[in-house]
């Protein structure tokens, strides 16, 4: 029934539920991402997130390259032609764009209708790399990220979604075809 709801509330076609949202940002990033990829991320992000990008999966061979919440559409664009870049010198590909918005802790919005453009623009006939956006903070209420260009959504619902304590839970919303690739 959550799953259910979540698809819903998100305009998403499908959903996933895990046992925390550390635990649905985990399974997406290492769903997505392969040896020698490059994630682009948003800045700040959850502390737990930032670490397991640039600590534990730097360690088999993938890269980030980041951009500051409130980036302009240059500045976006500017760092999609560096993933670009680097993803050519590591053999690898642009993976992934990975947002959080607001960010964690400093409530820094991201424009993801800047940041979809920006990618449509860079990967043009080519095939582009998802965006994935953590809504714990605004949830599918306040902001549906589906509808700006995000490919899939990711929650701790624990925080506000839960908002009681009465719920210990992660969440991620999609495409069918997005949440197959990272269901467990």
């Amino acid at each position: 029934i959550l799953e259910d709801r979540l698809a819903v509330w998100d305009g998403a076609e499908d959903a996933l539920v895990f046992s925390s949202g550390m635990s649905a940002i985990a399974t997406l990033l290492l769903s997505l991402v392969s040896q020698n990829d490059v994630i682009v991320h948003s800045g700040p992000l959850y502390a737990a997130t930032e670490s397991l990008i640039a600590r534990i999966l730097s360690r088999f061979g993938v890269s980030f390259v980041d951009f500051p919440a409130g980036a302009s559409r240059k500045e976006i664009d500017k760092v999609l032609a560096k993933a670009e870049k680097l993803a050519a010198k590591t053999g690898g590909k642009v993976a992934l764009i990975y947002l959080e918005s607001p960010a964690n802790p400093t409530n820094a919005l991201v424009d993801v209708e800047a940041v979809t453009a920006a990618r449509d623009a860079a990967f043009t006939g080519k095939t582009k790399p998802a965006i994935a956006i953590d809504n714990t903070f605004l949830g599918p209420l306040w902001q549906q990220p589906i509808k700006q260009g995000a490919d899939l959504v990711v929650y701790s619902l624990t925080k506000y979604a839960g908002g009681h304590s009465d719920l210990v839970a992660g969440g991620a919303c999609g495409s069918q075809s997005m949440i197959d690739m990272i269901r467990p």
